[in-house]
């Protein structure tokens, strides 16, 4: 499980070694074969466990991230429009969400399971498996035997595969908010991240942000945001000493990428 800056084909099978620039989909036929299930369409609402397993990557950290964004626009002049706001969420916090989806996927591989499982993990699953059928031994590297016989030419058979399941894709494709390094050059967008780091090193918290104590009301700082799941709004908990320090660093970066565009425009006239 990973959360990347884009949701291009090549990125969703990178983590596994899969060639890129092809759909998911069209890989998956093409290299484990026709007619097979290779690849299985629909809703996953007939899946409970897939279904539950939503549930868990929602509640467990997905949902205190959703509080988070929102309290970032709320309070903190976050613009969910701007792709250069966007960009600056993904430079500050894309490896931090990473770290959640690694620790979330130790804790569920090692999670008990009940019934068939017979309370096993599915580490323990995997090893019981492999010491009594084996590894499983992959023997065509690109193309499953079947995928020639049915589509003919090797140098078509993408174009072959998709056109086959098409009558499958039942909505358009989710238009994604785009982002974008608001810096003209690498040089700015070095200098950016080296002042940031230094920033972060002097513990430097920005005025007028809504990050700073004294712009507090008498409460402090929030410790619940509500956000929207399904119909009805739930209550996030975010914990001051793990959600005001991001708060600090979206902030600090919000600041510094608004004066080094200022530089760059001309709107700030440095000292010779």
């Amino acid at each position: 499980m990973r959360a990347s800056a884009n949701n291009r084909a090549d990125t969703v099978l990178q983590q596994y070694g899969a060639p890129s620039r092809v759909r998911v989909s069209v890989w998956m036929i093409k290299y484990r074969g026709p007619n097979r299930g290779s690849f299985l369409w629909g809703p996953s609402s007939r899946n409970t466990r897939s279904e539950r397993l939503w549930v868990e990557i929602g509640t467990q950290f997905v949902r205190p991230w959703r509080g988070f964004f929102t309290r970032l626009e709320r309070l903190h002049r976050l613009d969910p429009t701007d792709p250069h706001h966007l960009w600056l969420l993904h430079k500050l916090f894309l490896g931090d969400i990473n770290k959640d989806c690694d620790e979330f996927c130790t804790l569920w591989n090692h999670h008990p399971i009940l019934g068939k499982g017979h309370h096993q993990t599915p580490v323990d699953m995997r090893l019981v498996g492999e010491l009594k059928y084996g590894k499983y031994a992959d023997n065509f590297d690109e193309i499953h035997p079947d995928v020639p016989d049915r589509y003919g030419d090797a140098a078509n058979i993408d174009e072959a595969i998709a056109s086959d399941q098409g009558h499958n894709i039942r909505h358009d494709a989710i238009d994604v908010s785009k982002h974008k390094c608001p810096f003209k050059g690498d040089e700015a967008a070095h200098i950016f991240s080296c002042a940031l780091v230094e920033l972060k090193a002097l513990e430097i918290i920005p005025q007028q942000l809504g990050v700073s104590p004294g712009e507090w009301d008498e409460d402090g700082y929030p410790e619940t945001e509500l956000v929207k799941v399904g119909r009805k709004e739930v209550e996030i908990t975010l914990p001051f000493v793990v959600w005001w320090p991001r708060a600090v660093a979206w902030a600090q970066g919000l600041e510094l990428m608004t004066k080094i565009r200022a530089v760059e425009n001309g709107d700030i006239v440095l000292p010779p």
